[in-house]
C-alpha cells in the first residue's frame, strides 16, 4: 500500500543520512530526561489480535502505576508505518509515547497490518483492502484491548490519530465496541483524497523549478499512476468516505482535539478550516489549534517543509505534546 508520502518521495528520491546529528539529537534527549529527573516509563510487548490478524506492539505505562490512568491508542498515517511511525531518523509515537507517559498517560501503539503482512494482507483480510482493514478494524480492537487493560481508566480511553489516522479517527470513535471518550487529530485531511494528492505532487514540483503547466501535467500523470495500483474497493472508499460528515453524527459528547501546523504541505490550513467550520458551531467539545511553524511531523521547522526534510532529525513540539496531555487529562 502506497501513502501520500511515499508517492511525494518517489517523485523526487532523497536520501539523506545524518548519523551526527541524531546522536547529537539523542544525546541532548537523554540528557535532558536525566536533568529533570525524569522517571522512565515501562514499556511491555503486546498483540492487537482479532480475525485471524495478529500485529505486534508496545503498551507504554507511567513508571511506578499506582492508580488506573487514561490510555491513548495511537493510529498512525497511510502506507506500511510501524508502531512508531518511523520516517528516516524520525519515531514521533516512540517520542510521544514517552512525553505522555511522563504526564501520567498511557499509551498502546501496534505495527500496521500492512507492514506485518505486507503483499499478504489481502489474503488475512478476507481478500479485501480498503481503509477498514488497513486501518479502522485494527483500531477498534485496539481499542478493546486498552479498555480490558487493569491499568486502564475506562471513562479515558482516547483514539489519537495522525494524518490519514487523524483523518479516520471519527470512523473509529463510531465503530468502537467500547467507550470512547475523544480522539485527537494531528493534521487530519479533510479534502478529498486525490485533491491533496494533486496538490502534493503540484507543490513539490514547483519547488524543483517546473513550470505551473508542466507541475498540473505531472500531478495529473502521477495521480493516475497511483490510482492505478490500489485495488477497486480501496479506491471506492477513498471516494465514499466523508470525514466531515462522520464527526459530524458522533456523539455531542465526544471531545475532539485538532492540532494543525502551518508548514506541512501534505495536509494544509485549507483542511483545518474545513473542520473547524463544520464542527465549532455542532460540537462545542470539539477544540482547534493551529501552530504557523509546525510540519507534518509536528516539528517547528522556519520554512514550509518539503520532502527531505522528513530525513532530518527533529523533535515533535513540546506545546503540542503539553496540549494533547491537557487535553486528556482534561
Amino acid at each position: 500500500m502506497h501513502s501520500t508520502f511515499a508517492l511525494t518521495t518517489d517523485i523526487i528520491k532523497h536520501t539523506h543520512t545524518m548519523p551526527q546529528k541524531l546522536f547529537i539529537t539523542t544525546l541532548l534527549c537523554s540528557l535532558f530526561c536525566y536533568i529533570s529527573g525524569m522517571a522512565a516509563p515501562t514499556e511491555r510487548d503486546i498483540v492487537i489480535s482479532h480475525d485471524g490478524v495478529s500485529l505486534p506492539g508496545t503498551l507504554t505505562l507511567p513508571d511506578n502505576v499506582k492508580e488506573h490512568v487514561p490510555v491513548v491508542v495511537m493510529v498512525q498515517g497511510s502506507g506500511p508505518a510501524d508502531r512508531d511511525e518511523t520516517i528516516g531518523p524520525n519515531k514521533p509515537f516512540a517520542e510521544l509515547a514517552q512525553r505522555l507517559a511522563n504526564m501520567g498517560i498511557a499509551t498502546i501503539r501496534y505495527d500496521k497490518r500492512t507492514k506485518v503482512y505486507g503483499a499478504r494482507t489481502a489474503e488475512v483480510s478476507g481478500g479485501r483492502i480498503d481503509y477498514d482493514t488497513e486501518v479502522t478494524d485494527d483500531a477498534v480492537q485496539a481499542l478493546k484491548q486498552a479498555a480490558a487493560l487493569p491499568e486502564a481508566d475506562t471513562t479515558r480511553i482516547f483514539v489519537l490519530g495522525h494524518s490519514l489516522g487523524a483523518t479516520l479517527a471519527p470512523r473509529i470513535a463510531t465503530k468502537a465496541q467500547s467507550p470512547v471518550a475523544g480522539i485527537i487529530c494531528l493534521a487530519a485531511l479533510a479534502r478529498p483524497f486525490w485533491d491533496t494528492v494533486r496538490d502534493q505532487i503540484r507543490y513539490i514540483a514547483t519547488t524543483q523549478g517546473l513550470a505551473a503547466a508542466e507541475a498540473e501535467k505531472l500531478a495529473e500523470a502521477q495521480a493516475q499512476q497511483l490510482k492505478a495500483t490500489l485495488p477497486a474497493e480501496y479506491l471506492k472508499m477513498q471516494d465514499e468516505y466523508d470525514a466531515l460528515a462522520t464527526a459530524r453524527q458522533a456523539s455531542k459528547q465526544l471531545r475532539m482535539l485538532f492540532v494543525q501546523g502551518g508548514h506541512d504541505y501534505q495536509v494544509t490550513k485549507e483542511d483545518f478550516d474545513l473542520w473547524r467550520t463544520a464542527l465549532e458551531q455542532s460540537h462545542p467539545k470539539a477544540e482547534f489549534h493551529y501552530f504557523d511553524t509546525l510540519d507534518h511531523l509536528m516539528r517547528p521547522l522556519p520554512h514550509m517543509a518539503v520532502p527531505a526534510n522528513y530525513y532530518e532529525p527533529g523533535i515533535m513540539s513540546h506545546d503540542v505534546t503539553t496540549l494533547i496531555g491537557n487535553f486528556i487529562k482534561g
